[in-house]
């Protein structure tokens, strides 16, 4: 049974609300939440099967390899048609299994039938094929030529806890496997690597109609957007139309795109789940009529693993350097502020306490209480009433006001605006966040020839340098390419002194 500890059992009415309270409260709901999943895996019998679909990549990392003992090797065959378009096709496919091989060779046994795990909506494999779609109809097609077979098709996806997800099973025919890889070589057949630099043409047409609903230079990335699309217009297109005002809104930004497929190219193809993603996402309202929010951030399959993930990966690949960029959305806004890099010996938590409770020591639990809720104050919106919402519904709401939680985070918005200089940025901040943080990844790949693991604002890597001289390394990198931001991008000239440690 799962246990509270003392301060949680220890708050009570008599408690004024503060941030280290609410992030308490916050903690405990989750716990009461985890003992609940925990009773209901002990009610559910164990023979019970589900036929619903994984979505998260960590499964990758929880399968060990199952050797399959007996099995019939099925017949290698690549259908080739002299039909038009039907080489191209051929190629295409084989293009993309080869970048799948890649990343199945690090997991599979060295010789015979491995049983494996694919995901129709994995993140690597949507970001391999382009579609939940596709990615079924590969695994048609390699089937259809032999390299894998269907083992179990019970699957689960949903699971609170995500050790209960599972998905389809396959078994991996390595004899096959190196029957493609020869076909491929004998007919220059290369991998495939995603690209984040699509195709955006569009006909003058759609232009003119997008155009008459929606001002260009309106599209951003913000979550508070209302973009129609024109009727006549498909989602598609206006995506395409949406994208070619964002590359000619941020100057940066094809630049950026470039940038990762070179990287991707250079030094990830080998391992697809560590391939990085920078791909806008574009959020919908119900009926596809409107384009309510617009997103960024650098990512890859690996970035929302969890802790016991997290740990397993770093030991596996040998990562035994590491970078955490303190209060990384705070610092950035402060210093797209004051137009310069902001050193991390400028504790930004601290400030905001010192701005919210004046003249008391800011603890331990406060700090962790206010770094908790900054999130929710520097992105939630809305009037008095309901700016602490969010927050309401995530904590355990024993003995506690609503009221004082929305006043609460209203306090906490004010003194973020405040310490930060003056002006918050929205989903744009995680767009500077990845041009600068990619950037600096860019100079350890190039310069350093470092193996880097970018996880959003965390930097791992495999050195025999010592832990403070990476560190080093890392803060210099990112105020180099952070002042360089500000002049090449956003045109301000950085006092590099001030700028310097």
């Amino acid at each position: 049974m799962l246990k509270y500890s003392k301060e949680i059992f220890m708050l009570g009415s008599e408690d004024m609300i503060t941030p280290e309270l609410v992030h308490l409260k916050i903690k405990k709901k989750k716990l009461d939440d985890k003992v609940k999943r925990e009773e209901l895996k002990k009610l559910k019998s164990s023979t019970e099967e589900t036929v619903l679909e994984e979505n998260i990549d960590e499964e990758i990392l929880k399968f060990k390899p199952i050797r399959c003992e007996e099995y019939v090797l099925p017949k290698f065959e690549i259908y080739e048609s002299s039909a038009k378009g039907a080489e191209f096709k051929r190629r295409s496919k084989l293009s993309k299994v080869l970048t799948f091989i890649k990343t199945v060779q690090k997991k599979r046994y060295k010789e015979g039938c491995t049983i494996i795990p694919i995901a129709t909506t994995s993140e690597a494999n949507c970001w391999l094929w382009g579609s939940v779609r596709n990615v079924s109809n590969a695994i048609k097609y390699m089937i259809e030529i032999g390299l894998i077979e269907v083992y179990s098709s019970n699957i689960r996806f949903g699971a609170r806890n995500s050790d209960e997800n599972v998905s389809r099973t396959y078994k991996y025919f390595v004899e096959n496997e190196k029957k493609i890889l020869k076909y491929c070589e004998e007919h220059n057949i290369e991998r495939y690597v995603p690209k984040c630099k699509t195709n955006i043409k569009i006909s003058k047409k759609v232009k003119e109609e997008c155009n008459s609903l929606v001002d260009p230079k309106q599209v951003r990335f913000d979550s508070k957007l209302k973009l129609v699309k024109p009727e006549g217009v498909s989602k598609g297109e206006f995506e395409k139309y949406l994208e070619n005002c964002l590359e000619e809104n941020y100057i940066n930004f094809r630049f950026m795109k470039d940038k990762v497929d070179e990287m991707n190219e250079r030094f990830y193809g080998e391992d697809l789940y560590f391939s990085i993603r920078f791909r806008t996402h574009y959020d919908w309202n119900s009926d596809y009529t409107f384009v309510k929010g617009i997103g960024i951030r650098a990512t890859n399959s690996y970035c929302n693993l969890e802790k016991s993930g997290r740990e397993k990966l770093l030991k596996q690949m040998g990562f035994n350097l590491m970078k955490d960029v303190k209060s990384s959305v705070p610092r950035l806004t402060l210093s797209l502020n004051s137009k310069h890099w902001v050193d991390e010996n400028i504790d930004i938590y601290q400030l905001i306490s010192n701005e919210l409770y004046p003249g008391e020591v800011c603890t331990e639990e406060r700090r962790e209480g206010i770094k908790a809720l900054h999130m929710s104050a520097y992105f939630d919106e809305g009037s008095d009433k309901y700016l602490g919402k969010n927050v309401y519904f995530r904590m355990d709401k024993e003995d506690v006001d609503k009221k004082e939680v929305d006043e609460l985070i209203g306090k906490m918005k004010e003194a973020v605006i405040k310490v930060e200089g003056g002006a918050l940025y929205g989903n744009e901040i995680f767009y500077v966040e990845s041009c600068v943080y990619l950037m600096t990844v860019y100079d350890l790949l190039c310069s350093y020839h470092k193996k880097v693991w970018l996880v959003y604002d965390s930097f791992y890597s495999i050195g025999n340098e010592s832990q403070e001289e990476y560190e080093y390394m890392i803060k210099e990198g990112i105020r180099i390419n952070f002042n360089e931001f500000m002049e090449k991008v956003l045109g301000f000239e950085v006092d590099e002194v001030r700028g310097k440690k």
